[in-house]
């Protein structure tokens, strides 16, 4: 233990060593890294999950959080303003066996979510090295939820066959998805550990939603009574970059 706190103290006095602690009047960075966002869905908001107890399934088996791994960039522009753009994707999956009929199923669901925005903030330096700022990703988003069937145990002949009305021996899947424009408003600290690298953590509201009718079944055919589904909650995202 006193090791371990040695050592971070030296890497402390280090990263503190290379520059004063007073703000810059004028200054400007940018960066480029891995970025998670792990995202507190509030899944009982989220009307395509209402029928998954159908299936055996519950929403609340689902990953908390939900993680969507994804990469930013940020750069500064003028002032105190900076334009950055996201994009990621994380995907949760669920399963369970159907033994009711003489031929067990394999019944999985697996819920996907991709983001892609842009982020404007207005960054206020702390010190030389740290800083917070207020800002806002905003852009669009999909979801994607895959319901998969499947026998237990196989057969590859089965599986060139009619599904619908036939044997329960053939695998089959369906597709439900939608597109939703994605807005979150969050504040971040950073913290330029060295020259050339960084850490950012930010901490916000995630909303996005797909209005009733809006989904699409197998990437085709629309469902006009489908349910309106709410995707938000708290999202941290932490961001480990290269820049300045």
């Amino acid at each position: 233990m006193k090791t371990l706190l040695s050592v971070l103290i030296v890497f402390l006095s280090f990263s503190a060593g290379q520059n004063d602690l007073y703000p810059l009047e004028d200054y400007s960075g940018s960066g480029i890294g891995y970025s998670p966002i792990f995202l507190n869905l509030d899944y009982a908001s989220i009307g395509l999950l209402d029928s998954l107890g159908v299936l055996g399934l519950t929403r609340t088996q689902f990953g908390v959080p939900f993680v969507i791994h994804g990469g930013e960039g940020f750069a500064h522009m003028a002032g105190h303003w900076r334009l950055g753009g996201y994009a990621g994707l994380g995907v949760s999956r669920i399963s369970t066996m159907d033994t009711t009929n003489a031929v067990n199923k394999s019944i999985e669901a697996s819920l996907s979510i991709m983001i892609g925005a842009a982020t404007i903030e207005y960054a206020v330096p702390l010190f030389r090295d740290l800083e917070i700022s207020a800002g806002v990703m905003v852009g669009l988003g999909r979801v994607n939820l895959l319901l998969s069937q499947s026998p237990g145990s196989p057969n590859w002949s089965d599986q060139f066959t009619i599904v619908y009305g036939n044997a329960i021996t053939v695998a089959h899947s369906t597709s439900l998805s939608g597109v939703f424009f994605n807005m979150q408003p969050y504040m971040t600290l950073k913290w330029q550990i060295l020259n050339r690298l960084g850490l950012r953590i930010s901490a916000g509201f995630n909303k996005g939603t797909v209005e009733a009718g809006r989904w699409i079944l197998n990437g085709r055919e629309p469902i006009s009574n489908a349910p309106e589904s709410v995707f938000q909650g708290i999202a941290i995202r932490t961001m480990l970059y290269m820049g300045f």
